[in-house]
């Protein structure tokens, strides 16, 4: 298991288990990933990849993509990019799959 996935994993443990609470995790070069998942019945995940003064790139995006703890479905979410004073990110929401909670 990556570095990266053990980072997310525990993340959106507590998102699912702490519906409309974000949580945030700092990786290297300031990055901050923050996620929330919205109650049932129609749960989604939304994230957030952000840092201040430099915009996230895609080929970040697509690392935690490629590193999520449990399979996503084709093609990836595509993240939209935003911006508010120094703070520039990229953003994405889609609906939470089922999991089985052993992959988390």
């Amino acid at each position: 298991m990556s570095k990266l996935t053990e980072l997310l994993r525990p993340l959106l443990n507590e998102c699912i288990a702490r519906r409309g609470k974000r949580r945030a995790v700092e990786l290297g070069h300031g990055l901050k990933i923050e996620a929330y998942v919205t109650a049932m019945p129609e749960s989604r995940i939304h994230l957030m990849m952000w840092r201040i003064d430099q915009q996230p790139g895609l080929n970040e995006w697509r690392a935690v993509m490629k590193h999520w703890p449990w399979p996503l479905s084709e093609p990836w979410p595509e993240p939209a990019e935003r911006s508010a004073g120094r703070r520039f990110a990229l953003c994405a929401v889609w609906p939470l799959t089922p999991q089985p909670f052993e992959a988390l």
